[in-house]
């Protein structure tokens, strides 16, 4: 079972206790994976993200050997949140450090979302991946969840695609529907990088 932070919160204080214990009920015989965990206690005055820390160390002391509580999240914020309760740090012994994606393993991912997608994509628009790629890792971005920006990456790219077939192509040329080419990657690095932009923004931003 996945949950994250809003899976186990209640909505008012002192229901939390009651909707973790649900969840955990729900695990065992199994798995609970809650992911960024660090979100419970990030804020220091957060007693809804406490409550639920408390209780779901209390069930794994009570219910031990009956279920596996996998917590995951960021390195950096992990460790803070591990340090941040004894309990933790003493029950959540093993660690599993996933490598980032290479450039090359980004490029596959993103080619393989074209592809199943039926989207045929040009080596111009590859090169200009590329490029971004390099530019984000160089300048740190791709340190937290690189392969979300692929996916983020490849929907900003068939929005700009609608744009320019708006533009530029007779809607009765369907052969064009297919195709991705370099210009349909126009203002995707810039939103990357944390820019607010529209999808016609987007289209004229790299002209």
């Amino acid at each position: 079972m996945e949950v994250d932070k809003s899976g186990l919160v209640a909505e008012f204080l002192g229901q939390t206790p009651t909707k973790t214990n649900e969840v955990v009920d729900e695990a065992l015989d199994g798995v609970l994976f809650v992911d960024e965990a660090y979100s419970l206690s990030e804020e220091k005055d957060d007693l809804y993200g406490k409550e639920a820390v408390t209780t779901l160390l209390k069930r794994m002391e009570d219910d031990r050997g009956k279920f596996v509580a996998i917590v995951a999240g960021y390195r950096g914020k992990m460790e803070k949140f591990v340090g941040s309760n004894p309990g933790l740090s003493s029950r959540f012994s093993r660690y599993v450090d996933f490598e980032d994606y290479s450039i090359e393993e980004l490029q596959r991912i993103f080619s393989m979302m074209c592809e199943r997608s039926d989207f045929g994509i040009t080596p111009g628009l590859l090169f200009r991946a590329e490029k971004t790629w390099d530019t984000l890792r160089r300048e740190g971005v791709l340190s937290r969840g690189n392969a979300r920006f692929v996916r983020t990456a490849f929907e900003l790219v068939l929005e700009n695609q609608a744009v320019r077939l708006r533009r530029e192509v007779d809607p009765r040329e369907r052969e064009h529907l297919g195709s991705i080419d370099p210009r349909d990657w126009n203002g995707v690095e810039m939103v990357l990088k944390g820019g607010n932009l529209c999808v016609e923004e987007r289209w004229d931003a790299d002209k």
